[in-house]
């Protein structure tokens, strides 16, 4: 156990120093953390693991390391997956595109990947293609979140692709699972069960999760009842059976839909669980076969072209297909899902584990398979954050602020420079006067993604915008983007019961005011005055242009902008 902590301390030490230079590069820091298990795994530095002296060989991250450490990764795991499924909201889904999304996305990365594979394959099982085709539609969630999460990313795009990402898993798995028995000989019924029992187990403690969390719980016991549930449920699963996969999933949404606490639970977890997942994701870097890109041999690497060029082909239809733009999800939202590792590989083991089972063709299409996904996730795993970032940012839904090289942590001799001018400054010596930088200003901090209310719209229309989004105050717009005024939540209130409003024109029936705006070039002084003169009524503020005609070019959260303050003010 010495050696397994040994070597997880260096992959954190090193991952950190790692995640600051790709974010130089204007890179996701996940990508440096991949980068430094790859480098300390059997890819890399690893190899060489027995010819090494013990202590060196102790702080790489080989295979016994890895097997080590395996409670940190199936609990980042279960962070992840649980995480996700809190975005499976009933009532947010019912209101969204994501069914549409996910019927865009499963057709076409199942169609085009299960076809170029067939045509691959030629002479095999059309069902080992179709298996490919379902391992295909899965995405990564762990990549997935990580960038999101690391970009402070909010709106239409970011909502849908955390739901898409758990729908398309869940159907991946039940595809998959359904069709194993055909191509691998497996015992299906006994694969349901399985899902049937971690379903049921993700219930039951999803449940009693929630009835905790109406116990008067502090932030420090929604730790403890978040991190406790979610190791107990994998346990559970992995103690009679069940897949812990879908029961970390079934976990989140069913404490999404019983609990009112459940994004606050989430919220207080995500205080203490970011060293978790860069062990995990420097894990995840260590176990990628990248060696299987160029050893599979040509029928491999054939049907792996067919796979990856399949898949990201359907991944990228997916927005056109879906007609969503229009929603402000955007064209891009199949890049945000070109991520896959997690359950593509287990996948594969299962495959594996059958293939073994039964030997012959079998076990050599098991083989296929797995060398194919292996080979592939290699590539999508350090690909995929790249795209998630492209697309999220290129959707509008990332301040400015969270791209800039000053969010940066300092270079080492800066540093060095700050803890010398901060030991003269307790020590009374006098300091050297520190270079001025520009002042953060509105463009900076504001969000790009916001839907606005037009000037069409009836009044049931505008209560469905307001049900869509956290914000206080809308903009109002012509058809030529034309800024009309404000529409805010306090306007609306009074109506929200009277269904002979419904269809009325909303400029009629509710008028608009001048709300609460600020210019491009307000400094985060001012906008923190103009939020502090509305006295708490008002918390997001809309950036709107000075020259006729007038536009709105973004939103600003309240807390968007006090966060910007105490980092750069």
């Amino acid at each position: 156990m010495s050696d397994a902590l040994v070597s997880l301390g260096t992959a954190l030490v090193m991952a950190l120093l790692a995640g600051r230079v790709v974010a130089r590069l204007h890179a996701p820091r996940v990508t440096g953390y991949l980068l430094v298990g790859m480098a300390l795994g059997h890819s890399g530095v690893g190899r060489f693991a027995p010819r090494l002296p013990h202590l060196l060989r102790s702080m790489l991250l080989d295979t016994p390391n890895v097997m080590r450490l395996a409670p940190v990764k199936e609990l980042a795991q279960a962070l992840i997956l649980a995480t996700i499924g809190t975005g499976l909201r009933v009532d947010r889904m019912r209101g969204s595109a994501v069914f549409r999304l996910a019927t865009a996305d499963v057709l076409a990365t199942l169609l085009l990947t299960s076809g170029l594979c067939l045509a691959a394959l030629w002479g095999q099982p059309p069902e080992l293609a179709a298996t490919l085709g379902f391992v295909a539609v899965a995405t990564a969630p762990a990549a997935t979140l990580i960038v999101l999460r690391e970009l402070e990313a909010e709106g239409p795009m970011t909502r849908n692709v955390v739901m898409l990402v758990g729908v398309n898993n869940t159907i991946s798995l039940l595809g998959f699972t359904a069709l194993s028995g055909f191509a691998f000989g497996s015992d299906t019924g006994q694969a349901f069960a399985r899902v049937g029992v971690g379903a049921l187990i993700g219930i039951s403690v999803g449940t009693t999760m929630a009835v905790l969390l109406l116990q008067r719980a502090t932030e420090q016991t929604m730790i403890l009842i978040g991190l406790g549930g979610l190791s107990a449920s994998w346990g559970m699963c992995g103690a009679l059976g069940g897949d812990p996969l879908v029961g970390a999933l079934v976990l989140g949404a069913t404490l999404a839909n019983a609990s009112p606490h459940a994004e606050a639970l989430i919220e207080r977890v995500a205080q203490v669980d970011y060293p978790i997942y860069v062990a995990f994701f420097a894990i995840a870097g260590a176990e990628l076969h990248i060696d299987l890109l160029w050893r599979g041999g040509g029928t491999v690497l054939f049907v792996m072209a067919a796979y990856v060029v399949g898949r990201s082909a359907g991944k990228l239809l997916t927005g056109p297909l879906s007609r969503s733009q229009t929603r402000g999800v955007g064209r891009r939202v199949g890049l945000a899902l070109l991520a896959q590792a997690g359950l593509a590989i287990s996948l594969a083991d299962a495959a594996m584990s059958a293939g073994r089972h039964h030997g012959g063709d079998v076990l050599v299409r098991a083989q296929l398979l797995q060398t194919v996904v292996l080979a592939s996730v290699t590539l999508f795993e350090l690909v995929g954050p790249l795209a998630v970032r492209y697309a999220v940012v290129h959707a509008g839904e990332v301040k400015i602020i969270n791209l800039l090289p000053d969010r940066v942590a300092e270079g080492l001799a800066a540093s060095m420079l700050d803890t010398l001018n901060r030991l003269r400054r307790s020590l009374g010596v006098s300091l050297h006067r520190q270079p001025k930088t520009r002042a953060m200003r509105a463009v900076d901090i504001m969000r790009r993604s916001f839907v606005p209310i037009r000037t069409s719209m009836n009044v049931d229309d505008v209560m469905h915008t307001f049900a869509s989004a956290p914000y206080d105050q809308y903009p109002v717009v012509d058809e030529h983007d034309v800024f009309q005024g404000v529409i805010s939540y306090a306007d609306i209130r009074s109506m929200l019961f009277d269904d002979e409003l419904a269809d009325k024109p909303a400029l009629e029936a509710i008028g608009a005011s001048s709300g609460v705006t600020c210019k491009p070039e307000a400094t985060l002084q001012e906008i923190i005055a103009i939020f502090e003169d509305c006295h708490g009524e008002v918390t997001h503020m809309l950036v709107v242009t000075e020259d006729e005609p007038r536009h709105v070019i973004g939103i600003i959260n309240q807390r968007d902008a006090l966060v910007a303050y105490r980092r750069h003010g």
